[in-house]
């Protein structure tokens, strides 16, 4: 497929009787993006006029950052509260913006309901039950994905407690309900760097192939979180190669640079050019954090997330706006990376004990409302 998107392509102009027209002037013209690109959205885009027009002149694509998650919509058990996410998808849809379902359930026993640790296993199991028949038929036929399991090449609370088929169990139930949304796997550190060997690309296989010895075998997509530090492209490039041999969707459900780096010094021209053909080449379906085809690369920090919401618009950053011209007269894929500190830095030795502290202080991180692209 990439020797047929990027050879070399003859035109002849040619009239109704097939004969050559010298000198005629061809000229071609996009008429709507076909690659999916989109940002999170929070629930203060439902009062803030100046969010919803920045955010909906430029994508069509979104996932709602915690408004669809368990400890959101379930604060106390049985009393069920769709009201924000119900607001936030009424009023994407006006715009045609499609959305991915961010979660189901979460693994990590930090991001469950609070009241769903003290479950008994039987407890827990209807709990569990309730929670998908009930956020999965509210949203039926609405959503393009599901992230059934968040993070559970990292996790494993509902499987310690229900059982080690817990995840199959759910993923097939997901696709009961819902056959229309893709179920998808979605974990972090498998593409930022080599250091978490919790959720390397192997690891990220293993459990693809675990849900299938457990029964599921349904459709699958693979979720990549990006939080990078300083991305490593021969490491992106080598991790998509693994994963993309298990023939299933791939989408960059997050993406972001963290705030502590120079990201104009780290992410060059050729940098970000080079991040477009290894994104383009696996034909990678992309929901990334903040990118668009076509807009300008924008460098921001959780700060400027910040004043969006309070009704400040980003401004964009005339160095990289300069640095970009030749990008933009490639029209190649010009991305924004919105910044997110990463959990890298907490990687610094391969021990269980280290990683499973940075998972959790990432978790944490992912938590906050200044996450932009779940």
């Amino acid at each position: 497929m990439p020797q047929v998107r990027k050879a070399k392509v003859k035109i002849q102009a040619v009239d109704s009787h097939g004969q050559s027209l010298p000198n005629t002037t061809v000229s071609l013209a996009q008429q709507k993006n076909n690659f999916p690109f989109g940002n999170a959205i929070s629930q203060h885009i439902l009062n803030n006029k100046a969010y919803q027009d920045w955010f909906t002149s430029r994508f069509k694509y979104t996932v709602f950052k915690n408004e669809m998650k368990w400890y959101a919509n379930e604060k106390i058990p049985g009393q069920l509260d769709y009201n924000v996410a119900d607001a936030m998808l009424s009023l994407v849809q006006k715009y045609i913006i499609k959305v991915r379902g961010h979660n189901v359930f979460w693994d990590n026993p930090q991001n469950i309901p609070s009241w769903a640790h003290y479950l008994s296993p039987a407890q827990l199991s209807s709990a569990a039950s309730r929670r998908i028949n009930s956020v999965m038929n509210r949203y039926l036929g609405q959503l393009i994905h599901w992230d059934v399991v968040n993070e559970n090449v990292h996790f494993s609370f509902l499987e310690q407690i229900l059982g080690k088929n817990a995840s199959a169990v759910y993923y097939k139930k997901a696709n009961e309900i819902d056959s229309k949304a893709i179920p998808f796997l979605n974990d972090f550190n498998t593409i930022e760097h080599g250091f978490d060997g919790t959720s390397n690309p192997a690891k990220y296989l293993e459990k693809i192939k675990e849900l299938r010895s457990h029964g599921y075998n349904g459709p699958l997509g693979i979720g990549l979180q990006g939080h990078f530090v300083t991305p490593n492209l021969p490491y992106i490039r080598s991790s998509l190669d693994m994963l993309a041999s298990a023939g299933l969707p791939i989408w960059i459900t997050e993406l972001d640079v963290a705030n502590t780096t120079n990201q104009e010094m780290m992410l060059s021209e050729e940098d970000v050019l080079e991040l477009n053909r290894i994104i383009w080449s696996f034909e990678i379906r992309v929901k990334a954090q903040g990118i668009k085809p076509g807009s300008r690369l924008v460098l921001v920090d959780r700060r400027c997330i910040r004043k969006l919401e309070e009704r400040e618009l980003i401004p964009y950053n005339p160095k990289v706006e300069k640095s970009l011209q030749k990008l933009r007269k490639e029209k190649e894929l010009i991305g924004k990376f919105l910044g997110q500190p990463s959990t890298q830095e907490h990687m610094a030795n391969h021990s269980k004990d280290a990683a499973n502290l940075a998972a959790r202080e990432a978790a944490q991180q992912r938590e906050e409302p200044t996450r932009i692209v779940a």
